[in-house]
């Protein structure tokens, strides 16, 4: 059996990508794990990894939760990690850096998952404008710094994996890569079927800048008549709450089974934001709650226009409030029909996967 190592960008909050890592570990058995660094709650560690184990991390630890502001020398952190040279197979999961982690030797092999488009900060205009706006010139020989970095950093692993056709087109795009996508896993047995729709929607993610979650209130807040659920939490969440009228409600970050019990009996989902795959569509799919989402991403492919949800052409408060308004008159398949589309998407379709993707 192959020695296998796993490298993650860092351990923080438990997201859609750390769900991945988690399926990960459940497949294959890892001798060592690295990351740059680990902030994670002490109750929140049992989530991650089915061992709890020892994570091998760099000086980027000392920063704590501070640590993003040190981007521009992520480089510099990422070659700290030295891999056992003992390891065979090194398996990345990487939405940021940790692809660019070297090998020891030769003849070990190293495949990539990439959990999202790497750097999208600073690869996005859009992006770029809504971080730093007119001091964008400021920050723009790091930009260009980073991308060159991040372009180099793309070519060291053997295999890289994309999460969507979405995402392989842009790693194809900016890094001339062929890859193979594999779907991540959702955890259907957990979103089950629950037909008995009520008079609300809902929303789940973190609250950063490119979730576009701001949008989204902004559009309820012409929308009064409808309530709208938004789950999650984040540094933006005293704004968020400031900007939103009475029919938004904000119950935090919540556990999955209960994120469920609000998802299950939604009207609809409602995503704003480009995501390069997009779980919690495809797991309030699975509950038989359609979804509304931009067709731009990961969520064009997992969301069948006028079948399972509806997709709208632009990320603005008036397209959101059309699509809204427009999903309400459409009829809808069952939620049994809904429910069935999202099997494609279940662990065990990424075991098979992504064992095969590591043979290749």
């Amino acid at each position: 059996m192959s020695k296998n190592v796993l490298v993650v960008d860092w351990l923080d909050l438990y997201g859609g990508a750390e769900k991945v890592i988690t399926e990960i570990d459940k497949i294959f058995d890892f001798e060592k794990y690295y990351a740059l660094t680990d902030i994670r709650k002490e109750e929140e560690k049992h989530k991650f990894f089915k061992n709890n184990p020892k994570i091998i991390t760099t000086q980027l630890q000392f920063f704590g939760k501070y640590f993003r502001y040190l981007l521009p020398f992520f480089p510099y952190f990422v070659n700290q990690i030295r891999i056992d040279k003992n390891a065979e197979v090194i398996i990345s999961s990487s939405h940021n850096i940790a692809k660019g982690v070297n090998k020891s030797n030769f003849h070990q092999k190293h495949i990539s998952y990439i959990q999202s488009r790497n750097l999208k900060y600073i690869w996005d205009e859009e992006q770029l404008k809504i971080y730093f706006g007119n001091f964008r010139f400021l920050i723009q020989p790091f930009v260009n710094y980073l991308r060159a970095y991040d372009v180099k950093s793309a070519q060291k692993p053997d295999v890289l994996i994309a999460n969507s056709n979405f995402q392989k087109e842009w790693i194809k795009k900016h890094y001339n890569r062929d890859s193979i996508v594999v779907y991540p896993p959702v955890n259907l047995s957990l979103f089950q079927l629950y037909p008995e729709k009520e008079n609300y929607y809902v929303a789940v993610g973190r609250f950063a800048k490119m979730k576009r979650f701001d949008l989204l209130i902004k559009a309820f807040n012409q929308m009064p008549e409808k309530k709208l659920i938004l789950i999650g939490d984040g540094e933006l969440m005293p704004q968020f709450k400031s900007m939103a009228k009475t029919n938004i409600e904000f119950p935090g970050f919540l556990s999955s089974d209960k994120v469920y019990e609000y998802v299950k009996k939604a009207k609809a989902s409602v995503y704003v934001g480009i995501e390069d795959f997009g779980i919690a569509a495809v797991e309030s799919q699975s509950a038989g709650t359609p979804v509304i989402a931009y067709k731009v991403g990961g969520t064009g492919e997992t969301i069948k226009h006028g079948v399972t949800g509806y997709l709208y052409n632009k990320q603005s408060i008036e397209e959101i409030t059309n699509a809204v308004r427009t999903f309400e008159t459409l009829k809808l398949p069952p939620p049994h029909y809904i429910s069935e589309k999202a099997n494609q998407f279940s662990t065990d379709v990424f075991r098979k996967k992504i064992i095969e993707a590591i043979d290749y």
